[in-house]
């Protein structure tokens, strides 16, 4: 797999949902992606589309810390398979 900039393209985005209570916020989400940022660090992250609260950009999966220096991503390697 090869890195894709953020200015070529983002990552496919899908329908999502987060419910804490009685609040439903409804937002675009992708699936988690590796992505570079500050200039060589790696790390898990989702690129996420919040029309509520006017928000987009890139939450890293690990601590739900916004990230603003995301320049590359390339999908997640599949599973491996279990054997039986």
């Amino acid at each position: 797999m090869n890195w894709i900039s953020v200015n070529d393209r983002l990552p496919d985005l899908h329908d999502d949902v987060w419910e804490d209570g009685d609040e439903v916020v409804h937002y675009k989400a992708s699936d988690p992606v590796l992505c570079v940022y500050n200039g060589g660090e790696q790390t898990v992250a989702v690129y996420e589309i919040d029309g509520d609260v006017d928000f987009s950009g890139w939450v890293n999966c690990h601590d739900s810390s916004d990230l603003h220096t995301v320049t590359h991503w390339m999908p997640l390697p599949a599973l491996p398979e279990e054997a039986e």
